[in-house]
């Protein structure tokens, strides 16, 4: 406690000395002290054992140490201000320093879901692979992402990026001595979360409509898997109880019910599996298990036939399969322990009484 407190000082006194000549020119020194103090290294974080594994590249630009950051409001403002009033990351030239500014800015997206303050200026992201690789979406991964497009052409872009990015981590080894790949693969990611992040919310439109609530639910889910795959921050964050919730919110809304029997529906099915990960360990966990066994049910989906759909969105086996296998073992037991009943007006409810304790347990 007392070593970080005393760097944080070292770091507002050089911060202080740096702003005493001011002479009207932002410089990068300025902007790298503020990262600094934006960023305040807290207490130690517990460790939360995660229900998947983690993916390689939690260690990339070192994000798996990043829950035991403290925000700084104040000086992120600043320091956003500020790289803005240069002329913007492209107005950074000093090597490594534009990637420290831009890592500090979408963490404190990520991690408030707030909009990035700084534009990406990298351009398109062009993934690199050792051996020449089709990185396009397939006939068996990938094939059902082009539904997104009649969602939104630019949240389509994303999720395929995810996609491209997914399949070039394939080829990843941490610590391996291929830097050109491991760059690549840093900056797909980064484009991905800083694109999805700067996508509008639900909140910002004028009132409820099924395309918007798809967009909302697209936005969400991607940025879920991103959590898992590609950009997975510390538990301690909380980003996943938070995505877990605002995605139950959506779905949640009384305009959902046409879309379960819309040509998106398994679209839905996938974006359900996202937040049964995310919310385990929270109160909505229970709903997203109870949503996936009866459409499942509804659907006739065997385990395979349950894989095979979410490999047709976005999906890692390494990462995801194992949660995917758990949660199906579940749902199998909760079959046997769940009665559906018909009502007086003729409608199929669930039991919910026989399951409920079970679900406690899960």
């Amino acid at each position: 406690m007392a070593a970080r407190a005393e760097q944080y000082q070292l770091a507002l006194e050089r911060t202080s000395d740096v702003i005493r000549s001011f002479d009207g020119h932002v410089s990068e020194e300025l902007l790298l002290c503020l990262c600094g103090l934006s960023t305040y290294s807290g207490d130690i974080a517990p460790a939360v054992a995660q229900p998947h594994p983690i993916s390689p590249l939690a260690t990339a630009q070192s994000i798996h140490m990043f829950g035991n950051i403290k925000l700084i409001p104040e000086h992120l403002r600043v320091l956003r201000y500020l790289t803005n009033l240069k002329g913007g990351l492209q107005a950074v030239f000093e090597y490594g320093n534009m990637d420290n500014i831009e890592m500090v800015d979408l963490f404190a997206a990520s991690r408030t879901d707030d909009k990035p303050a700084l534009r990406w200026v990298r351009g398109p992201s062009k993934l690199y692979t050792p051996v020449q690789t089709d990185l396009e979406p397939s006939q068996t991964l990938g094939h059902r992402l082009r539904i997104i497009s009649e969602v939104d052409d630019d949240l389509h872009g994303l999720f395929v990026l995810a996609f491209k990015a997914t399949r070039a981590l394939e080829y990843y080894t941490p610590g391996s001595t291929d830097l050109r790949l491991f760059r690549s693969l840093v900056i797909a990611r980064n484009e991905t979360q800083h694109g999805l992040l700067s996508l509008k919310r639900l909140s910002d439109t004028d009132g409820l409509t099924e395309r918007g609530i798809l967009f909302e639910v697209c936005r969400l889910s991607g940025l879920i898997y991103n959590d898992l795959v590609l950009y997975p921050l510390p538990y301690s964050t909380g980003v996943k109880p938070r995505l877990a919730r605002q995605l139950y919110e959506v779905l949640q809304t009384s305009h959902m019910g046409d879309l379960w029997n819309s040509d998106f529906h398994e679209l839905l099915i996938w974006a359900c599996f996202m937040g049964e990960i995310a919310a385990r360990r929270t109160k909505n966990h229970g709903w997203f298990v109870t949503t996936l066994l009866e459409i499942t049910s509804i659907k006739t989906l065997d385990k395979e036939g349950f894989i095979d759909l979410m490999q047709s969105f976005l999906w890692w086996d390494y990462v995801c399969l194992p949660p995917a296998l758990f949660l199906w073992e579940h749902l199998q037991e909760a079959r046997k322990r769940t009665e559906f009943r018909w009502t007086k007006s003729g409608k199929r409810v669930r039991n919910t009484d026989k399951i409920s304790s079970f679900l406690g347990t899960f």
